[in-house]
Parts: C-alpha cells; sequence; structure tokens
C-alpha cells in the first residue's frame, strides 16, 4: 500500500541520518562497538511486556540500521564490532567489578565495589565502548568478534569523509 512504502522510505531515510550522525565525529582506525543484537525480538517477545512494547520492538529495524553503519563506515577506515551483551549490564564501567548485585532494578545500576551509580543502559554502554576499544571488558574478560573491516579499504588509506547532514 502507498503508507506502507512512505512509512519504508521514511525509515530508510531516518537510519541513513542516524548513521551519518554517529559516523560523523569518527576518524579513520577507530572502532564502532554495536551489541549483538541478534535474536532481540525473540528475547523481547516474553508475552509480559504487553502487546504495545512488543509492537514497538518489532518496528525497530536493528539489523538495518547495523547494515547500513557497516557499509557506511567501511570506507571511512572505521572498523565495526559487534559485542556480545553477556555481562555489559552487570558490571560496572568506573572499576570493572561485575556481579549481578550490581543492577540493582531495571534501571538503574550500583557497584557493589566502589559505590559508582549510574543509569544502566548507560553504564552497559560505556562498557560495550570499552570492549570496542579494548577487546574485552576489565575482570570480566569477555570475548568478542574480530572488526569488520574489508582489506581493500584499509589498503587504499580512503580519505572519503560523510557530507553534512541536514537530518538532525
Amino acid at each position: 500500500s502507498r503508507l506502507s512504502g512512505r512509512e519504508k522510505r521514511f525509515t530508510a531515510d531516518f537510519l541513513h541520518c542516524l548513521a551519518n550522525e554517529v559516523l560523523r565525529g569518527m576518524s579513520k582506525g577507530e572502532v564502532l562497538a554495536l551489541e549483538d543484537l541478534t535474536d532481540i525480538r525473540k528475547r523481547g517477545n516474553t508475552g509480559f511486556k504487553g502487546k504495545k512494547f512488543r509492537r514497538a520492538l518489532n518496528a525497530w529495524a536493528f539489523r538495518k540500521l547495523q547494515e547500513i553503519l557497516t557499509y557506511k563506515a567501511i570506507p571511512l577506515g572505521i572498523a565495526i564490532q559487534i559485542v556480545p551483551a553477556y555481562y555489559t549490564s552487570q558490571s560496572c564501567s568506573g572499576c570493572g567489578f561485575c556481579s549481578s548485585q550490581n543492577r540493582t532494578s531495571q534501571a538503574n545500576f550500583k557497584c557493589g565495589e566502589c559505590q559508582f551509580s549510574l543509569h544502566a543502559d548507560l553504564n552497559a554502554a560505556r562498557n560495550i565502548s570499552k570492549v570496542g576499544q579494548f577487546g574485552y571488558m576489565p575482570n570480566c574478560r569477555v570475548p568478542v568478534n574480530e572488526p569488520i573491516v574489508e582489506k581493500r579499504f584499509a589498503a587504499m588509506g580512503s580519505k572519503s569523509k560523510l557530507p553534512a547532514s541536514s537530518c538532525f
């Protein structure tokens, strides 16, 4: 239908603009770490969160954003690293202490070791960033996949930059 096509074009445009914004501040040789969202729809469709939540979750294009980021990052010399989510929400981004007791609620994180406190999602995002930077989380040693980088772009030394965006 016409509305469906319009929604698809809007979503595609939004994801391209979002990818441009993410990559704009990055330089050649940097690594962009993304949480592994494989089977996120299965994990979210447990039934107890309600129909509205499931509909919103299933409407989001996780994989498409990852694909767009990957194909835009490679010519810029930016590596994409997919990080498993294991222990990222239980580990302290301040001191690295890892315990299930650190997660006081769905939204709150408080380290039992150093008393560092932060929103749980922001803490997990910082840990994912550390895995992308160092290849592991301090004190948890979570293994990660190798970055996605094509050798031909690395050898070419591409200096292309993203154009200024009018999306945001």
